[in-house]
């Protein structure tokens, strides 16, 4: 953090390197900055915003080229160029974005598609942050490509849609828990077997909440999941359920830890 505001600092003061004021060294060491900035791979950029709210960028680096397809010239000639490679909703998020940096000093974030002509889609994460300056507030602003990131949140999310589909298809259930054992989620026949009609009615709850099971099943099941989470290991037990008509119901449970991809719990 405190690199990029020393460094938008340097931009401002920018025009005033060549006066007499700073020696060759001064002036060299701040080039190095600046050749530097243009050789990584994110957009780096200063934003202000006029009284009728249009946009004007004041300096951004090389690798707009490649984001956007126009020159860091062109942008700070027109920003126009810049925005008109967005969608008109992701115009307005951008747009949002640094007004809310600008207008209420709050730093912001948004996701932006990038379409050029007949290449893929590009998607970037905007990254905008208030600068206080002599003349007022600007804003400074980063540009990532997340491209691979957003494809693979796709993927994941529609591998959970068909995951989803297919165990509600099943007559079996399935349902998942927190580490506290409290419920996330489920399939229908999980929603059915404790008398609700949609996963709403139940996520957030836990055992403790069920009319199904007595008090000392409740503690029962309580302490065999906490165990399970404390050694890792899975469990197989039967579980002793009262229905709403007051028959009792037996059900085979099969219960196994969860890890992330750090290989925790």
């Amino acid at each position: 953090k405190h690199f990029f505001t020393t460094f938008y600092c340097n931009l401002y003061w920018q025009p005033f390197f060549n006066n007499a004021f700073f020696d060759n060294s001064f002036y060299d060491e701040c080039r190095v900055i600046m050749d530097f900035m243009d050789s990584i791979s994110s957009v780096l950029f200063s934003a202000e915003l006029t009284p009728d709210n249009r946009l004007t960028i004041t300096y951004c680096n090389q690798p707009i080229q490649r984001y956007f397809g126009v020159s860091s010239a062109e942008v700070t000639r027109n920003a126009e160029c810049l925005l008109r490679c967005l969608s008109a909703p992701h115009q307005q998020a951008f747009m949002a974005c640094i007004a809310r940096a600008i207008r209420e000093q709050i730093p912001s974030e948004c996701e932006c598609e990038v379409n050029l002509g007949d290449q893929p889609a590009r998607w970037l994460w905007v990254q905008i942050t208030p600068q206080h300056t002599p003349t007022g507030v600007t804003a400074s602003g980063v540009i990532s490509d997340i491209s691979a990131a957003h494809t693979a949140k796709l993927d994941a999310l529609k591998s959970a849609s068909f995951f989803m589909q297919l165990q509600d298809s099943l007559p079996d259930i399935f349902y998942y828990k927190d580490k506290n054992s409290v419920f996330l989620g489920g399939n229908k026949a999980w929603c059915a077997h404790h008398g609700y009609d949609s996963l709403s009615d139940i996520i957030g709850k836990s055992d403790a909440d069920s009319k199904m099971l007595s008090p000392d099943v409740k503690r029962e099941i309580l302490a065999q999941e906490q165990e399970m989470m404390r050694t890792g290991i899975p469990i197989h037990i039967t579980e002793h359920y009262i229905d709403s008509t007051g028959a009792e119901l037996f059900a085979d449970a099969k219960k196994s830890p969860l890890y992330d991809d750090q290989g925790k719990i």
